[in-house]
């Protein structure tokens, strides 16, 4: 392979991750010969908004504040942000029937109380080995209990019990998998930076082109390029690809 095949840098994933290497690079040394190998026909990874702008993906910017590195590099650029307002909204059926507001508001009432209470496990002595799911549950029979033994509520009780769950289903989102996997203890462990949730009018791509304008993505991005072996030395390393193709770079 001759020497103007050899880049200077090989990046494999042209995600949130990817996609902010190379663009660092290229602020620190626009000279670089950089190449980015995409498994996919497209760039973004998990950050991808469809043709009809709908984000597939990731969704909002959690923490949009000056310490949140990722608003700030959206704040100052042609890229429209607003604050999310999950105060108003309506919850539906499958069928398409209104939840009325007296059980909505109930619901995140108690939604509200319960993540206070799995966030405050972490403080206590003994670890809990308890799932946050197992825990969800529990609490949420005993709080629809309490209402039912109280003879001044006139809850619609099944109503209730679908939306408190439609929040759990909410927070597997968050997290990015099963509440059942996930721990009790461990849940309350975690901060989260102030300024509340913000996103793009223009969906999440719109971070991910910005970041890609120092590249020309015909030459320097390499769609459908799988990576299955990495070899490398002090020297160089090897990058083959399903398709069969070999890459080299010097990192």
């Amino acid at each position: 392979m001759a020497d103007e095949d050899i880049y200077d840098v090989v990046i494999i994933g042209t995600g949130i991750a990817g996609a902010s290497a190379a663009d660092k690079l290229r602020e620190v040394n626009p000279n670089l010969k950089v190449v980015l190998l995409e498994a996919r026909d497209r760039i973004g990874g998990r950050m991808y908004t469809n043709q009809e702008n709908i984000d597939l993906g990731a969704q909002w910017i959690h923490g949009a504040c000056p310490a949140n590195c990722l608003y700030t590099f959206v704040k100052p650029r042609n890229i429209k942000i607003e604050k999310e307002n999950s105060s108003s909204g309506y919850f539906y059926t499958s069928q398409g029937r209104a939840f009325r507001e007296r059980e909505t508001e109930k619901a995140i009432e108690i939604f509200g109380k319960l993540e206070d209470e799995a966030e405050r496990a972490f403080l206590e002595k003994d670890p809990s080995t308890t799932s946050l799911r197992d825990f969800y549950d529990m609490r949420v029979k005993e709080e629809i209990h309490m209402i039912q033994e109280d003879e001044e509520e006139t809850f619609d009780v099944k109503d209730l019990t679908l939306l408190v769950n439609s929040l759990a289903q909410q927070m597997e989102s968050y997290l990015g998998g099963s509440l059942y996997d996930a721990s009790l203890y461990l849940y309350g462990s975690a901060r989260e930076l102030p300024g509340g949730d913000a996103y793009l009018p223009g969906g999440v791509s719109s971070i991910i082109r910005e970041l890609f304008s120092r590249f020309d993505t015909q030459t320097d991005i390499k769609h459908k390029e799988e990576v299955t072996e990495i070899k490398w030395n002090a020297e160089m390393v090897e990058l083959k690809t399903k398709k069969g193709s070999l890459y080299k770079a010097k990192h």
